[in-house]
Parts: C-alpha cells; sequence; structure tokens
C-alpha cells in the first residue's frame, strides 16, 4: 500500500497540472502590452497565410510566442483542466476567463505547425499539431455550449494545419497515424460534448433561478419580491433586460422551470441522434414553438439556438472524418499533396533569377524539380485570399507565379518549335493546370492571369495537336487535359 501511494504521488508530482499553466497563459495575454498584440496578431495572421516571413518577421514572432507556445505545450500534456467553476452558486453570472487564451495558444501553436511544415520540419509541426487538438479537447471539458463551440473552432483549425501539412509534405506512415489519432479524440459520442452541454445547462438555469427567485423559501401563490426580479431579469443579472409577465408567481416560475428542463433534455436527445438530418428539423421546430412560448415564460429568454451549434458541429465532424480518410488513403496516380504549393515555392525562386529562369542555372534545377513534385500531386488548390486586414487586391503570391509562367512559356516556345514533344507535353500540362487554379481562385487579378495564360495556350496547343497527336488515345488524354479549364468560364472571371 505504501509502495502504491508514493507512485501515485510521483506520479501526480511528475503530471502538469494543466489548470495552473493554462492560468499563466490567461496573465501572459492579459499583461501583453498593446502594442506588442497587434503586432503578434499581424505576424500570426501572415504566417496562418503562407506569406513567406522576412529572418526579421521571424525573430520577432519567436520572440513574442515562445513562452506562450512554450506554456500551450506544457498545458496540453496534462490532464483535463478543473479550473473549479462554481456555477451551481454563481449560474450564469460565473466568468470562463480561460476560454480566450486557450483558444489563443492553440492558434500559436498551429501557426507554428505551418511554419515549420514550410521549412521541412515535420516533426515539431506534427507535435505542435498534437498539442492544439489536445487544446481544444480540454476546451470542451467544462460542458458549456460555449465551450462546445471554442473547441469546434479550434478543430477545424486543426483539420486546416493537417491538410496544410499534406499539402508541402509526405508525412510517414506512422506520423500519418499520429495525426489521425490526434483528431479522432473528437469523434465521440458526444462529439465536443454539445448534448452534455444542453444537459449542464440546464442545472445551471435550475440552480440560477431556485437561489436568486427563492423558489424553495417562498410559497407557491405568492409573486416574487419585485427587488429580486428585477435583480435577476435586468441587465446586472441575465444581461438581457427582460421584463417578466406581471402574473408569475413562485408556483408558475416552478412549473416553467420543469418546461425548461424538459426542453432542454428534447434538445440534448436530438444532438446525440444518428440521424441528424432530421434531428435539425425536429429542433428547429422546437426552438420555434419555444420562442412562441409553447415551453414557457424561462425558454423564450434562456432556451440557446442551438440549431445553429448543432450544424456547425456536424459539418466539424464531417471535415475531421474527410481529413482522416484523406490520411489513410493511397493515391493511385497522383500524391496526395496540393501543387500550388509547389508551384507558390518555384515562383518565389523564379522571381530571384536573373532573366527567364529557364536561362538562370542556379535556379533551374529546384524549380524543374519542384513543377515535377507538383505533376505528381492530386490536388491543385490556391490558397484562398484574405478574410481580414492583410487582405489584398493582388495575392502575395501572385508576382511569383507571373515568374514562373514566363520561364515555363519560353520553354514551350522553344520546345515547340524544335518539335520537341518530349518536353511539350509536361509543359503544357503544366500551364494548363495552372490556368485551371488560377480559374477557380476568387480573385480577380488570379482570373486575369488565367485569361492571359489561356490566350498564350491556344497557338502551342494547336501546333503540338496537328504534329503530334495524332493517335486517337493520345488525342482523347489531352482533351481531358483541356478539360480542366471550366469550360463556361474558363478564366473565372465570374468568381
Amino acid at each position: 500500500m505504501l509502495m502504491m501511494a508514493s507512485i501515485s504521488l510521483c506520479v501526480t508530482m511528475l503530471s502538469p497540472n494543466s489548470a495552473d499553466l493554462y492560468r499563466e497563459l490567461i496573465s501572459w495575454q492579459e499583461e501583453m502590452p498593446s502594442d506588442q498584440h497587434e503586432e503578434l496578431t499581424w505576424l500570426t495572421t501572415c504566417l496562418d497565410a503562407g506569406i513567406p516571413a522576412t529572418p526579421e518577421m521571424e525573430a520577432r514572432w519567436r520572440a513574442h510566442t515562445k513562452q506562450p507556445i512554450d506554456l500551450a505545450r506544457s498545458a496540453s500534456a496534462g490532464d483535463s483542466p478543473d479550473f473549479e467553476h462554481d456555477f451551481k452558486e454563481n449560474g450564469f453570472q460565473e466568468l470562463v476567463p480561460e476560454l480566450s487564451p486557450m483558444m489563443r495558444g492553440s492558434k500559436l501553436l498551429l501557426a507554428a505547425a505551418r511554419w515549420e511544415a514550410s521549412q521541412g520540419a515535420i516533426e515539431p509541426a506534427i507535435e505542435h499539431i498534437k498539442a492544439a487538438s489536445r487544446i481544444g479537447e480540454h476546451i470542451a471539458t467544462d460542458k458549456l455550449i460555449i465551450n462546445a463551440m471554442v473547441a469546434q473552432g479550434v478543430a477545424g483549425h486543426v483539420v486546416q494545419s493537417i491538410h496544410h501539412l499534406l499539402d508541402c509534405s509526405t508525412p510517414t506512415e506512422a506520423q500519418r497515424q499520429a495525426l489521425h489519432q490526434s483528431l479522432e479524440r473528437y469523434l465521440t459520442q458526444d462529439p465536443f460534448n454539445v448534448a452534455a452541454s444542453m444537459r449542464f445547462e440546464a442545472e445551471i438555469a435550475t440552480w440560477s433561478i431556485t437561489k436568486h427567485l427563492q423558489l424553495d423559501a417562498l410559497p407557491a401563490d405568492v409573486t416574487p419580491p419585485q427587488d429580486l426580479m428585477e435583480q435577476f431579469f435586468g441587465v446586472d443579472g441575465l444581461g438581457l433586460d427582460a421584463k417578466p409577465p406581471p402574473e408569475l408567481t413562485i408556483g408558475s416560475i416552478r412549473k416553467d422551470l420543469q418546461k425548461l428542463q424538459v426542453a432542454y433534455g428534447q434538445l440534448a436527445t436530438l444532438a446525440q441522434s444518428p440521424n441528424q438530418a432530421a434531428s435539425i428539423t425536429a429542433i428547429k421546430a422546437l426552438e420555434q414553438a419555444a420562442s412562441e412560448g409553447s415551453h414557457g415564460f424561462f425558454a423564450t429568454l434562456l432556451l440557446p439556438a442551438i440549431s445553429h451549434v448543432i450544424q456547425k458541429r456536424n459539418e466539424r465532424v464531417e471535415d475531421i472524418r474527410d481529413c482522416q480518410i484523406r490520411l489513410t488513403s493511397i493515391m493511385s496516380s497522383r500524391g496526395t499533396g496540393n501543387a500550388a504549393w509547389k508551384w507558390i515555392e518555384a515562383g518565389q525562386l523564379a522571381m530571384q533569377a536573373n532573366g527567364p529562369w529557364v536561362d538562370d542555372e542556379s535556379a533551374t534545377t529546384e524549380i524543374q524539380e519542384l513543377l515535377a513534385q507538383a505533376g505528381a500531386m492530386q490536388t491543385a488548390s490556391y490558397p484562398e485570399p484574405l478574410n481580414e486586414y492583410l487582405m489584398a487586391i493582388v495575392p502575395w503570391w501572385l508576382p511569383g507565379q507571373e515568374a514562373l509562367l514566363d520561364g515555363l512559356f519560353v520553354m514551350l516556345d522553344r520546345s515547340t518549335e524544335a518539335g520537341d514533344a518530349a518536353t511539350t507535353d509536361p509543359t503544357l500540362q503544366q500551364l494548363t493546370r495552372i490556368a485551371a487554379a488560377l480559374a477557380d481562385h476568387p480573385n480577380i487579378a488570379s482570373s486575369l492571369l488565367s485569361a492571359s495564360i489561356t490566350m498564350r495556350l491556344v497557338a502551342p496547343v494547336q501546333a503540338y495537336a496537328k504534329h503530334h497527336l495524332t493517335d486517337p488515345g493520345a488525342r482523347s488524354a489531352f482533351d481531358r487535359l483541356l478539360r480542366q479549364l471550366p469550360l463556361r468560364d474558363p478564366a473565372g472571371l465570374q468568381s
């Protein structure tokens, strides 16, 4: 017994206290000067978007993030945190200050993972992704709807980071399995504890209303004291500035509270139903009935609009499953990476070349290797435009694509003139895929560049088809290649 107690004590001492570490993360965020906060937000957004960082930007970002990333990783390695919230005493007025810094910590971890993956540091990137995924699980531990929503957001960023890792690298089987398991933690019988949150918030509502309106102390036929009603329903209580009907009595409040608990229970049951399409319809009907007063006065105030939360949860679960499928799938022809990131990397090198990159020996070999890797990849999708203040009319990577395309067209012209089909064919394939990917990108500058490629391809394609596509099978394959361009909007100008 003594030995077992000693071992238990040692384990307790060695395991990090995640709640205390998260509290340190709260202090770090609260003490951060505003100018540092703005700079860190800007730098993190740059990394999230894949915008190339200068050495000075990297140094500043590392200096700002070393402490919070260390804290976030250490906290994520501990058991589920207990922040010792007293919802029974404080009800809906209990604060949850840990949510924002926990979410911030996960975002910094994933930004670091993105940068590391782009630098080829796969193992550190995976460790950061796994840590961020554990933070998402920790957030859902406190069974509140707001926690469930924040945890869904973290999981979404984790999925995006895994896709980025797969776009720019080829993890080993063991690494893919580790990422697969990091997502599996969310796929429980109650993903993100949404149903459990409904049941717990029903308890909070019961505790809060019973305590503040003295339901256990007053007889059923009396009206609650006016000062208690104003205190509970006013801006200092529920924060809704609600006006209860004058006919409310202690007895009617008790009955309304029972109706509220039933409604919460119905929502929780529907949230876990295997038929989610039917559940969403039923939940919306229940919400409508509650808004009309069918579930009592308190339901009109406290019953959350849960259908949106559950719809988002279902979408996130599908995103996670799709990501897991990608991790476990083996492509028969092309690899699982994203060719566009290889083109972007090649474009950055092309911009540094003296003249067309095909004539610069210092750039040609590396760019050709990147193009070969892109040619073996199934997906070709340029990064989405930023929706934040860094959004630009011209995407940051587009000038590099112009430099890359200039070199490709020089190569195409030379191979066409020389009758070199072995070079012409893969060059046409690269140019057509780039044009199609640019057409799919929702930016006018990308669409204009796609249109330019399409116009410049007309003559080389005609010459290639005339002199080299004499076999019906070859013509059919080339036709499939050209059909990658959207037929109704080949340059993507309508997007």
